[in-house]
């Protein structure tokens, strides 16, 4: 019986949005909220442009999305990072009625893979930077065998959105949106997150544990990749022989620095290749293919974080390469959303934590608006100095001279902080 289902399932023609939820999902800015950051100082920086997603016009076949890639919350400061955020203007098209199963698959390369519900970026888990046998270090001019991870080099700059800017002043995600959803509450579906470039939906971590049963309970989606138990890097998880020898596994380079750490094991979690799986949901009570935020047990990001290797699905050549960022409206069949749900200037998982005081030489506390689960203190190499569960006070007096992150995990976000300690 369960492989007639399988089966009838696979049979499946192209599954169109049911309700119009990839056009209504979007967080459209109807009140010309402005965006706003945090300096190094603390001190709140005003721009000239307004936040989320500033326009969605669709037609049969197309969903066209105009964004700031702004948050409504305001963003920063992202400690030891040199950049600052700025408005894009930036638009992209979607495959509004993408196809399952699909034969064809995406290549997703490093960069922009799709877009937060609220117009902020979602990038790939690389940051561009690699090995470098010569250098003994990741950098922009290594081999590109062996890719580092960005939300483990970047740890530390990243603000309670769990975002930070690149180089080009775009303000995006790499892992966790924390804004947008709870990395640790099960007691709910997860909501819709973002859009994949290929059009399926990308979720918070909770769903159905079975997956076309919305009676089932709620379970914490689990990836079918994992960390290889190695110590050495001269293999991929498939076997193949690489042609740059990594760094051997250490405290410098520990499991979990590369992409290639991972390999996947077919079925051995409730997500495929992908990331994703067709299931019910409850915008999509008939069924969908979508992809879910990879995390562990405690709410940290796992690889792949959103979206796997390659996309499920097929995406407009538009959006990546030269120019992406600059798709043309729709010019047939338009229609355009009005924007119901508006901006959301106070998301709905949105905490502030605070460190007093800060300078400090010997104690430092931690105001947290909920429970806290972990604290954790790294110095600028990104090395784990400390870790407590108690806020007041923590006693630093051990530690040298310098700058510190402290990244507090609570029930509803994940902040980071930077921490002086004389």
């Amino acid at each position: 019986m369960k492989k007639l289902y399988i089966a009838f399932l696979m049979a499946l023609p192209s599954v169109a949005c049911a309700q119009g939820t990839n056009i209504t999902s979007w967080r459209v800015n109807t009140t010309g909220h402005q965006a706003q950051y945090y300096n190094s100082s603390s001190a709140v920086i005003d721009l000239n442009d307004s936040s989320e997603v500033l326009e969605v016009c669709y037609n049969t076949d197309s969903i066209y999305v105009r964004t700031s890639m702004l948050a409504s919350y305001i963003m920063g400061d992202w400690p030891g990072d040199p950049f600052v955020c700025d408005g894009q203007n930036s638009s992209y098209i979607f495959k509004r009625n993408p196809t399952y199963p699909s034969s064809t698959h995406g290549t997703k390369g490093v960069g922009l893979f799709g877009l937060a519900v609220n117009g902020v970026a979602l990038y790939d888990d690389g940051d561009g930077k690699s090995y470098n046998s010569t250098t003994g270090t990741n950098n922009n001019s290594g081999a590109g065998v062996w890719n580092q991870i960005a939300w483990v080099a970047h740890l530390g700059e990243m603000d309670s959105g769990n975002a930070h800017p690149d180089p080009n002043n775009i303000y995006h995600h790499h892992h966790s949106p924390v804004q947008l959803c709870s990395l640790t509450d099960g007691s709910a579906h997860s909501p819709i997150i973002g859009w994949a470039f290929d059009g399926w939906p990308i979720y918070g971590p909770f769903g159905y544990s079975s997956a076309m049963d919305n009676t089932s309970t709620i379970a914490r989606m689990t990836s079918s990749w994992s960390l290889r138990s190695i110590t050495t890097r001269t293999t991929l998880y498939d076997g193949t022989t690489t042609s740059q020898v990594g760094p051997n596994v250490s405290a410098t380079f520990p499991l979990g620095t590369y992409i290639e750490d991972y390999g996947y094991t077919a079925s051995s979690g409730d997500l495929d290749y992908y990331n994703g799986r067709y299931c019910v949901t409850p915008e999509y009570p008939s069924g969908t293919y979508a992809y879910f935020l990879n995390t562990d047990a405690s709410g940290n990001p796992s690889y792949p974080n959103m979206v796997g290797p390659d996309y499920y699905g097929t995406i407009y050549p538009v959006n990546m390469g030269p120019g992406a960022g600059s798709a043309d409206n729709l010019t047939t069949g338009i229609s355009c959303y009005d924007g119901a749900t508006s901006v959301n200037d106070q998301a709905q998982f949105a905490t502030s934590a605070k460190l007093f005081p800060n300078p400090t030489n010997n104690t430092v506390n931690i105001y947290y608006n909920g429970n806290i689960k972990q604290i954790s203190i790294m110095n600028t190499s990104g090395s784990l100095v400390y870790v407590t569960s108690n806020a007041t006070p923590i006693d630093i007096a051990f530690l040298p001279a310098g700058i510190y992150y402290v990244k507090v995990t609570g029930e509803k976000s994940v902040e980071n902080l930077k921490l002086v300690k004389n």
